[in-house]
């Protein structure tokens, strides 16, 4: 198994275009915040909750939000790949490397008025945009959230019903997932179901951020193809459906071995039922 993935890394390292994208330029670091998200992603199993850490950097222009595991692993992968070219004569090796696993691959870049999505399937970035949402409600009162007065909001995005408690004594009209344009920093945002809680757990001191740039993998968004969240959907179901015809395809070999380990996941797959996010496409 560990033999597939790194022949996926190593294509996709050689198949990235490592010019920058002219509309994210390298943008100036003015707000670094980790997000905790807690989930319950199998609706036949809502006693399961999963839990995974986010990145959400906020710049001049534009905002990034990642998995903490996905900023990991593209760190492991590109100080790989530096060691493989810089030791003439050695290949690029990924066998005794761990990768950090996510739930959630994707990459959310938020200007001031678009939601760009990137998420590679198998081998293919893709992307979607649309606007920014500003739909919101906003109500009176206060509830305090750690050390922060927040305000409550809410919203209604993609079949589930939103609640936001934000502080306006943080002036960044953003958030985690694509959640932005209320008058302060969104603290803790869940939905009504109970389903999917997104809360600020840390948060970098301003006087700490002098002189740093957003981080942002420039290969997973360039030469992203662009589409539909309901093709991108139906490509990630494909993939889980068919993993070993989707690697063959690419000319990957794939063992006996390998083949029964892709039949055991599919079946636990079947015996669960996908809670998403977004319900509506």
């Amino acid at each position: 198994m560990k033999n597939i993935t790194n022949s996926i890394i190593l294509v996709l390292i050689f198949v990235g275009n490592f010019i920058f994208s002219q509309e994210f330029k390298k943008d100036s670091l003015r707000g670094d915040f980790i997000y905790q998200l807690r989930a319950k992603p199998d609706s036949l199993n809502l006693s399961y909750i999963y839990d995974e850490l986010f990145s959400l950097q906020i710049g001049d222009n534009y905002s990034v939000f990642n998995s903490l595991k996905s900023l990991k692993r593209d760190s492991i992968v590109s100080s790989v790949v530096r060691k493989g070219f810089s030791d003439k004569g050695t290949a690029i090796d990924f066998r005794n490397v761990s990768l950090p696993k996510t739930k959630y691959p994707y990459t959310i870049i938020q200007s001031q008025n678009k939601i760009s999505f990137f998420e590679t399937v198998l081998m293919s970035p893709l992307t979607y945009s649309e606007p920014v949402l500003k739909n919101w409600k906003i109500f009176g009162g206060e509830k305090k959230i750690s050390t922060f007065l927040c305000k409550r909001a809410e919203i209604d995005y993609k079949g589930r019903h939103w609640i936001a408690w934000y502080t306006p004594d943080i002036p960044f009209q953003k958030g985690p997932y694509k959640f932005s344009g209320l008058p302060g920093l969104i603290v803790k945002i869940s939905d009504s179901k109970g389903d999917y809680d997104f809360e600020l757990v840390k948060s970098t001191k301003s006087s700490e951020l002098k002189g740093r740039l957003i981080v942002l993998n420039y290969n997973k968004i360039e030469n992203a193809t662009e589409t539909t969240p309901l093709k991108i959907d139906q490509a990630k179901q494909n993939l889980k459906n068919n993993p070993v015809g989707n690697l063959e395809s690419l000319g990957v070999n794939v063992t006996e071995e390998q083949k029964n380990s892709f039949r055991n996941r599919l079946r636990e797959q079947n015996n669960k039922r996908e809670n998403r996010l977004e319900l509506e496409f």
